[in-house]
């Protein structure tokens, strides 16, 4: 009985001889592994008590940034921008009534009409004011005189340039009290009515009046206001 406990003890001897550098291995893999796990333990108890906040942002989306309670700086609202420029429509071109007198021949460029003076039918590109002589004839808007002339059919007239390819002709006029170059303002007086036109002479002292856009005729009713027209 003693000679067996004594082999048993000689072959656990001579096996843990034999094997101690695995048993060694063994344990430091262990140990190291437990170091591990508590290092893992601890670091998210760290987490959950009050250090860094859990990252709780699904996947590759953006977090929501709230605003800085001490930053004075606005937060940048989409359409809110302060740099952008506000851009303001232009006011609408209204014109002065260029000659307080009757009309006597309305503007017309779908039909033709009778010009007695001339014998012939044509379409009418302005409006013309008749009135008693020497009735003042006023600058209908904001421009520049561009020309000043005299011709047979027209008389003494003046053309003033409004920008954007916008101009007004008054025809058939005295001497007129502008010049070429002159700038002139809405409602200043730039002439009298006449006889000068011969043209349009049957309706004897008059001013036409006539708009033109970039070179063609256009309604001298599209600049009026409602109650001028």
């Amino acid at each position: 009985m003693e000679n067996n406990n004594n082999k048993g003890t000689s072959k656990a001897k001579a096996f843990l001889k034999k094997n101690v550098y695995y048993i060694i291995m063994g344990v430091c893999v262990l140990a190291i592994g437990a170091m591990i796990t508590v290092a893992i333990i601890t670091a998210s108890k760290d987490k959950n008590s009050g250090g860094e906040p859990l990252d709780i942002n699904p996947g590759d989306q953006p977090a929501v940034v709230l605003p800085d309670e001490n930053n004075d700086t606005p937060t940048d609202i989409p359409g809110g921008n302060t740099d952008t420029p506000v851009v303001t429509p232009p006011a609408p071109i209204i014109f002065a009534v260029p000659a307080n007198a009757e009309i006597a021949r309305d503007f017309t460029i779908t039909s033709l009409i009778k010009w007695e003076s001339l014998n012939k039918f044509a379409v009418h590109t302005g409006i013309d004011f008749i009135s008693e002589e020497d009735t003042d004839v006023f600058c209908a808007y904001n421009g520049t005189v561009i020309k000043v002339g005299s011709d047979l059919l027209n008389g003494n007239y003046v053309i003033i340039d409004h920008g954007n390819g916008l101009t007004t002709q008054y025809a058939s006029l005295s001497v007129p009290e502008v010049t070429e170059g002159q700038t002139v303002a809405k409602g200043a007086k730039i002439a009298t009515t006449s006889t000068t036109g011969t043209a349009e002479a049957e309706l004897g002292n008059h001013c036409h009046f006539a708009v033109y856009l970039n070179g063609a005729a256009v309604s001298p009713y599209d600049y009026f206001t409602e109650g001028d027209k």
